[in-house]
């Protein structure tokens, strides 16, 4: 699907990695199904589709190839397990591709964007521990049209690690270079809405069954008239194919 891909847009200069899931809860109610489909949609979905179009670029000799991560693919926060370590695992792999396509003048770019407001983050509201609001509810949630700016603006300046907002800056800024400082402050948060030991929900069949009947509805919510012109790609035939691979291309001319 590649070359048709290619020849109806006339060939590709910026292809942008955007699609993801997301879900938040309490560890003991996550099931081994959200780690699969987190990894399956945001870390190798990611993956096939840029492995479709690699040689594309790797003989061509200019273009760029942007992820969109999040926060989270730098830090952990309580509640998201199964998230970060699909966008852990997105960093990883551009942080490889960068050094792998040095030689052939290909611009790799990683958006680590704070709460976004788009519907997806308006669901993972409904059944967000207390404990990662009171962290997260700290950091101003920025406006999705704010990040695409600032995604596109540091894929023109050449920019690899892009940190949209200030106060995101700040806030990766402090998770590098003052860690043990950052972790004590995020553990008081949490541990602020704690008024007893055993706060936390207990694990029943019944919770379990309610978090994957939501997640069931927001996926199906997300991907209903939602298909892409690169979801047809198969990714390779020796490797295990992704549940969702529905990303963006885009060909503009060169930044």
């Amino acid at each position: 699907a590649a070359p048709k891909v290619l020849e109806t847009l006339g060939g590709l200069d910026i292809l942008i990695n955007n699609a993801g899931i997301a879900n938040c809860g309490y560890l003991q109610n996550e099931t081994a199904d959200n780690y699969r489909e987190m990894m399956n949609i945001n870390y190798f979905g990611t993956v096939w589709v840029t492995k479709a179009f690699t040689e594309h670029f790797m003989v061509q000799k200019h273009g760029h190839i942007g992820f969109t991560s999040s926060v989270l693919g730098l830090m952990g926060l309580f509640g998201y397990s199964a998230y970060a370590a699909s966008k852990f695992a997105m960093t990883g792999y551009a942080d490889c591709l960068r050094m792998d396509l040095l030689k052939y003048n290909i611009g790799v770019h990683v958006c680590f964007p704070p709460d976004t407001d788009t519907p997806q983050h308006a669901e993972e509201l409904k059944g967000m521990p207390a404990e990662t609001k009171a962290v997260a509810g700290q950091i101003k949630m920025m406006a999705a049209e704010d990040v695409a700016k600032a995604f596109l603006d540091g894929m023109a300046a050449g920019t690899y690690h892009i940190v949209p907002s200030f106060g995101n800056k700040l806030t990766m800024w402090a998770v590098r270079h003052l860690p043990g400082i950052s972790r004590f402050f995020i553990d008081r948060d949490i541990k602020s809405v704690w008024t007893v030991e055993s706060d936390v929900p207990p694990v029943t069949a019944e919770s379990v069954q309610q978090k994957k009947l939501q997640q069931d509805a927001l996926q199906t919510e997300q991907t209903s008239g939602s298909e892409a012109a690169l979801s047809s790609i198969a990714p390779p035939k020796d490797c295990a194919p992704a549940t969702e691979e529905a990303h963006e291309a885009k060909s503009v001319p060169e930044a």
